[in-house]
Order: structure tokens, then C-alpha cells, then sequence
């Protein structure tokens, strides 16, 4: 406590009191009592008719039962705390923060060694919602013993106490508001979130797997980003705590997914298809299956060219709604020329035309046989034969017959021919059986094809005169032998 004046009788203290007594000095201003102004024209120690001083309000001080004592908020208590150097005859009045203070009267307290006795006061008000805020303002009039003198704390900038102290309300704690959610799902393990705050203050975030590394907010938007997170849904909160120890209410954060897993494609049919030039493709496509999404919209790569032979790729991708991308997927198509068509048999004559055959390098048809000679004395006649070698059971005795390989261009061993010779006198030629019209067409026929007319017509007009050369050669060696035997047998006789 700081000490009084002294009541003891001496120069010094009534000199002392006298100065107190003046209410004005002499520029006009009025005295203060231990710092504390006295409103002019106020009831105090030396009005004129009062018949006691103003008490001394020492010391004053102002304080919240907040955490931090300087401030205030809705709910808190706001306290003045004063003495007064007598007992006043009316309780002291005061306001604080706009509201009446309710003033309580505490103990005297003995200052001992005749400094006299201090009177101890509390005037509070408990903070309402809605109050302005800022430095809290209050005021104090505290009467004298009769009550014809009063003492008032004004109310200025400076709030008048005695130390210093003040308080600031605080009408709210830190309001916050989501700005940016995490967006969903994601398959970022480590996303951002952004939200607004009245105040600064600590950052406090909760939630099953929810966390952080930032630990403080600034006013305004905040972005902080999350540690590393799992696969799975999250729900999660944050709270901010300012410097006074007031906290928001939680603010929840829209709910959010995690997806690290990519869709899985599956083919529509088979992964191999073919099909012939000229046919109709349909693609039978395929399907995206998701863990979060169900299903995937999937996209196809590659064409089928169905006029073209050739093989063909389709590949099949799918993208979930979180950007996860699948393993792509392809399918092979095959388009095959279209078959040639069957080639024309080969073979003898029939009853629908000559039939193709091949020589060498040139396809062969029949030609018409070659004419038969005339015929001669004692002719041939020339059969086939059957399996037994003869002609016929009802003809004559059997005669000699003799076996001719005639030539074929369809086989890979001459075709034989068997002859049936009468008997001839000794002078008569020598008569060579001609070929059968189906052994003829078999020895040769060139079917003329654009690039070799000219040689396969040379061909056939060959083969067609080949038995009338043939003939004549006979003839003439016959003649020669008739003539050499005739000769010898007329030298031999001398004739």
C-alpha cells in the first residue's frame, strides 16, 4: 500500500492539507488528489461550504478473469479495483464497458504508525455478447464522509488507473470458414485445404487419420496441406485457438476420398477375331470396373480396315473419376484376302467340251484326230484290247497282235495301243494300225493362252500331220526293202 498522509499535528502536514484544500491553482486548473483530477465545480475538499475533503482514490486497477487477464470475452468478468483514503458516507458509483458495476465494499485495512486506514473497494460487470469492442471504458465517483465531496475517475483516453492496467473486449472467438475442399475422390495422398480466420491464432485438426504440420493461422485464407494419407474416406476437422484462448467452433471439412487404385479394363468377346475382306466389323468393346466408382467409361484407340487385308489393333483405356489410369487392353483383328476361285479340271473330251489339260508351260485342250488312211490290201483292223489280250470270243481264230506305246501328254508312260495284223504275202508293205480319235487326243492338244497362240497353234498343226509323215516314211521303206530283195534275188539268178 502507498502511505498516507500523516494526521500528526505539524508544520509540514497542515501545509500539505492546505495545498489539498485550494481548488484551484492559479492558472485555474483544478488540484488533483494522489494524480486523480477533480472535476471542476465538483464537490470536494475545499468547496465552498463543504465540511469535508474529496477522498483519495489509491490505487486503481482493472483487470478480466480471462486467461489473459488484459482481455475480455463474452461470459468474463471485468473488475475495478480501488481504494479510498476515507470512509464514504455513499457507496462509490462506477461503470465499466457501458454496464453498471456492482461495487462491493471490502475490509478497512489499518495503515498503522498513524498513517490511518484504507478502505478497500471491487466494482464488476460480467461481459455480454454484443458489447463494442476494444478497450474497455469505465468511470468512478466516490464521495466523501458526508457526502458534500466527490472524487471521479473521468473518462479518457487514458483510463485512469494507477498502473497502467487495461482491458480489451472481444466480442467473438475466431470465426472460420471453408474456402477450397479437398477435392473427390483424388489420388493425391497429400492434398490441400483452405479456409478463412477472423483471428490468428493455433490450429488444432482432428479427425480418424486427419493430419497436419501446420500448427498456427494468420487472418484471412490459410491453405495447410495434409501428411501423407491412406486410401479411404476422411472426415475431418479444424479449430483455432487465438491468443487470448479462445477457440472457434470446429470446422467440419466436406467429407473426402482417397483412390490410388486404377480401373481394371475386360474385353467384350474374344482378344484374337478374323474375318474376310469385304465383311461387316462390330466392335464388341469392353468395361471398366472401379473400387470407388463402380464403372469407367472406357475410350478405344485403332480402326479395321474391312477392305483391306491385313491384321488390326483396338486398344481399349479407362481413366477413373480420381485420374487412376488402367492397364490398356488390345484386341487383335485379322482380315483375310477373300479365297481364289477353283481352278477347271483336267482330263480327256466330254459331253460338255474339251477338258484342260497342261504341256509344259502351256495349258492343253483336244484337238480333232488326224484323218485315217486309206485303206489297203489285206487291211489292219485296230482294236483295243481287252484284259485278256484278245478282241472278241465270237471272232475268227486269234491272229497276231503287236503292242504300239503311242506318246501322252496326260501321263507320265506312253499309252499303249495293241494291233491286230492279218497275214500278208511276202511281197505285199508293211501296214502300221493308226491311233484311236481318244489316243490322238491324248498324244497332244495345246490350249492357246494370250501369251503363246502362236506356238501351241505351231503345236497342234504338227501333231496333226505327224501320221501322214509317219505313213509316207513306211511306204518308202517298204519300197526300198521290196527293191534291195528284188535285186538280190535277180542277181542271184542271174536273169
Amino acid at each position: 500500500m502507498r502511505s498516507r498522509i500523516s494526521t500528526t499535528p505539524s508544520v509540514l502536514n497542515f501545509f500539505v492539507v492546505a495545498v489539498l484544500l485550494l481548488r484551484v491553482n492559479f492558472w485555474g486548473t483544478p488540484v488533483y488528489a494522489q494524480g486523480v483530477p477533480l472535476p471542476p465545480g465538483g464537490g470536494g475538499a475545499g468547496d465552498a461550504g463543504a465540511s469535508t475533503p474529496a477522498p483519495v482514490v489509491n490505487p486503481l486497477t482493472i483487470a478480466s478473469n480471462n486467461v489473459d487477464p488484459s482481455i475480455a470475452m463474452p461470459g468474463d468478468v471485468v473488475t475495478l479495483s480501488f481504494d479510498t483514503d476515507v470512509q464514504p458516507l455513499i457507496t462509490p458509483v462506477a461503470t465499466i464497458g457501458g454496464h453498471t458495476a456492482t461495487v462491493t465494499e471490502g475490509a478497512p485495512v489499518s495503515l498503522g504508525d498513524g498513517l490511518g486506514t484504507e478502505y478497500p473497494w471491487t466494482a464488476s460487470v460480467t461481459m455480454q455478447s454484443g458489447d463494442t469492442e476494444g478497450i474497455i471504458v469505465f468511470t468512478l465517483d466516490a464521495g466523501s464522509v458526508d457526502g458534500t465531496a466527490t472524487t471521479t475517475v473521468p473518462d479518457v483516453a487514458n483510463p485512469g488507473t494507477t498502473d497502467g492496467s487495461s482491458v480489451t473486449f472481444k466480442n467473438a472467438s475466431p470465426v472460420l470458414a471453408e474456402t477450397t475442399p479437398v477435392p473427390t475422390p483424388t489420388n493425391n495422398t497429400a492434398p490441400s485445404y483452405s479456409f478463412t480466420s477472423s483471428e490468428a491464432g493455433t490450429l488444432t485438426m482432428s479427425g480418424t487419420g486427419c493430419s497436419t504440420s501446420a500448427t498456427t493461422t494468420g487472418v484471412g485464407v490459410n491453405a495447410i496441406i495434409f501428411n501423407t494419407l491412406a486410401g479411404g474416406t476422411y472426415a475431418c476437422s479444424i479449430t483455432v485457438t487465438d491468443t487470448n484462448g479462445n477457440a472457434s467452433a470446429p470446422l467440419s471439412m466436406s467429407k473426402f476420398v482417397i483412390d490410388t487404385t486404377p480401373p481394371v479394363i475386360t474385353l467384350n468377346g474374344n482378344a484374337s477375331m478374323s474375318l474376310t475382306v469385304g465383311d461387316t466389323f462390330t466392335d464388341p468393346g469392353a468395361t471398366a470396373a472401379d473400387t470407388v466408382d463402380g464403372t469407367d467409361p472406357v475410350t478405344t484407340s485403332g480402326s479395321v480396315g474391312t477392305s483391306t487385308a491385313g491384321t488390326y489393333t483396338l486398344t481399349y483405356n479407362a481413366v477413373d473419376a480420381a485420374g487412376n489410369t488402367a492397364k490398356p487392353v488390345t484386341r487383335s483383328v485379322t482380315v483375310n484376302a477373300p479365297p481364289a476361285p477353283a481352278p477347271p479340271s483336267s482330263g480327256g473330251e466330254s459331253s460338255n467340251g474339251p477338258i484342260v489339260g497342261s504341256f509344259g508351260e502351256h495349258a492343253i485342250v483336244p484337238t480333232p484326230p488326224a484323218p485315217s488312211p486309206p485303206p489297203a490290201p489285206n487291211p489292219v483292223s485296230a482294236v483295243p484290247a481287252d484284259e485278256s489280250g484278245s478282241s472278241n470270243e465270237n471272232s475268227p481264230a486269234p491272229t497276231p497282235t503287236k503292242t504300239v506305246n503311242v506318246p501322252s501328254f496326260h501321263a507320265s508312260t506312253p499309252a499303249p495301243v495293241v494291233a491286230t495284223v492279218a497275214p500278208r504275202t511276202p511281197n505285199e508293205p508293211p501296214v502300221v494300225a493308226s491311233p484311236t480319235s481318244s489316243q490322238v487326243a491324248g498324244v497332244a492338244a495345246v490350249v492357246e493362252t494370250p501369251a503363246n497362240a502362236s506356238v501351241e497353234s505351231g503345236l497342234g498343226e504338227f501333231l496333226q500331220e505327224f501320221w501322214w509323215w509317219l505313213l509316207i516314211l513306211l511306204i518308202l521303206g517298204a519300197g526300198y526293202w521290196v527293191w534291195k530283195k528284188y535285186r538280190r534275188e535277180h542277181y542271184e539268178t542271174g536273169d
